[in-house]
């Protein structure tokens, strides 16, 4: 009675009421743990790992790399699993040895195909069922998708629940946790330090440096003249951050006296080569100053790396700036041709000295208007005058005129200087774009060119009155009917 009651226990087909027990499923064989299905007798035995059931006996399901192949024990045939197809195909068994190297004959497994006892036929509904021999799996036939499913019967949903954790009273199997991953060492301070890269100074690449370092100056040298001495191989950096001044540099000591050596940022790189080419080993304008140029290098001061002595990077807008500098210097254009690239805009404007005395218009200050006539068709010559400006109050008479290229500036100090205009000997000189030659009046010469200009209006009036009674007007005659 014992053996039939724990027969009826574990097999829901005979339609018991009671359900297994779940304590009944489990046994050890020493230190193993043994599961019994309580439906397929299948027995399975937890891995060493712990983390998973696997059949006891030696399981017939092989893996070759790409996709599963099934071997029937009873039988010797095989299966393979189609990828694409979703299918179990059956292949046929070599012929003999010879053929080795050919290609076995695939077929689809299709019910009846081949009898096999274990593939059964509804005569009520015409629907296959095949229990697979192994597990005891039933599946059915879909003739829609030309395939074998699983049949969804109360002893699938047992097998289904029990391998995916969950008992016939609905509660979970209990898990056996995952062994916890090693974590990683820390990071002693010794081979931290060896991760973290060593700020120190970088030297700039050969093909990008355009900085050239000169030693062997005078200690008469001047920016100006060291300026004019290195334009000759290339243009000049501009630094953005002092004006647009020309980005050189020369070493002074405590007193301010130069030491000998400066340097100098050029636009392109080329222009390094050309400078130490040429001014490499050469003598100053002395004569006595021998000269060495090299590509410059940088090199730390000091044993440790000071982050504060480190040139901030250009802000944007300074960056906008730089660039446009680079592209108007290296742009073609006239003045460039002419070598004018580095002439202000205020050389286009030429200062004229004598030209006339401030008592000439107190009496008839009509006369500024004749001479600034006078001056725009004499200057007219030598380019073309963009403003004309006479400061009649000023002691020198000074005038000035701005025209549209420093050339024609040039041309006309050349012509005009120690002219002689309206009886007076003219001295031109070039604007230097700082002085200003506007005099400001005092309140009583003011009130006197006033009262001159409001005497030259009247005396003006009273001629055109005079005009008038010696010349009336006719009448005009009467039209007659």
């Amino acid at each position: 009675m014992s053996d039939e009651s724990g027969d009826t226990q574990c097999d829901p087909v005979k339609g018991t009421e009671t359900e297994p027990k779940t304590e009944d499923c489990y046994r050890y064989e020493g230190d193993v743990c043994i599961y019994t299905d309580p439906w397929t007798k299948k027995e399975y035995v937890l891995n060493s790992s712990k983390t998973d059931w696997v059949p006891r006996e030696e399981t017939d399901y092989e893996f070759d790399g790409k996709t599963y192949i099934h071997r029937d024990k009873k039988t010797g045939r095989k299966r393979r699993w189609n990828l694409d197809s979703k299918e179990w195909e059956t292949s046929e068994s070599e012929l003999d040895s010879d053929s080795e190297n050919e290609k076995p004959i695939v077929k689809k497994a299709m019910p009846g195909w081949n009898p096999d006892k274990n593939i059964l036929k509804d005569s009520d509904t015409g629907v296959q069922t095949y229990k697979d021999p192994v597990d005891g799996t039933t599946y059915e036939w879909d003739s829609d998708k030309n395939a074998w499913f699983p049949k969804m019967d109360s002893e699938f949903m047992a097998v289904y629940q029990l391998n995916y954790g969950f008992t016939s009273d609905g509660q979970a199997k209990p898990t056996i946790p995952d062994a916890p991953t090693p974590e990683a060492p820390k990071p002693t301070p010794e081979t931290k330090q060896k991760q973290t890269k060593k700020a120190e100074w970088f030297q700039v690449e050969k093909n990008k440096n355009a900085k050239v370092y000169v030693s062997g100056l005078p200690e008469s040298i001047t920016e100006e003249k060291f300026i004019s001495m290195m334009s000759r191989f290339g243009v000049i950096e501009s630094d953005v951050r002092n004006d647009n001044k020309p980005r050189i540099k020369i070493y002074r000591d405590l007193n301010g006296v130069p030491k000998g050596d400066a340097l100098c940022s050029y636009v392109m790189v080329e222009s390094v080569d050309l400078s130490i080419q040429i001014l490499d080993d050469s003598l100053y304008e002395d004569g006595k100053s021998k000269i060495r140029v090299e590509r410059a290098t940088f090199e730390m001061k000091g044993e440790a790396y000071n982050p504060d002595l480190k040139p901030k990077k250009l802000r944007k807008k300074e960056l906008e700036n730089l660039k446009k500098q680079k592209d108007k210097k290296l742009a073609w254009d006239l003045d460039v041709a002419r070598g004018m690239e580095c002439r202000p805009k205020y050389h286009k404007v030429i200062v004229l000295f004598n030209l006339f005395s401030p008592s000439d218009f107190v009496e008839k200050p009509e006369k500024i208007i004749d001479l600034k006539v006078k001056i725009r068709n004499s200057c007219e010559k030598f380019g073309r005058v963009k403003r004309l400006e006479v400061y009649d109050q000023h002691v020198d008479g000074i005038g000035m005129i701005s025209f549209n290229d420093p050339i024609e500036a040039d041309l006309a100090i050349q012509m005009l200087n120690g002219r002689l205009f309206n009886g007076r000997v003219l001295k031109v000189i070039v604007w230097d774009g700082k002085t200003k030659y506007q005099n400001s009046e005092t309140d009583d010469e003011q009130q006197k060119r006033y009262e001159a200009w409001k005497k030259f209006l009247d005396d003006g009036d009273e001629e055109e009155e005079e005009d008038k009674d010696n010349h009336p007007e006719s009448l005009p005659e009467k039209n007659e009917k």
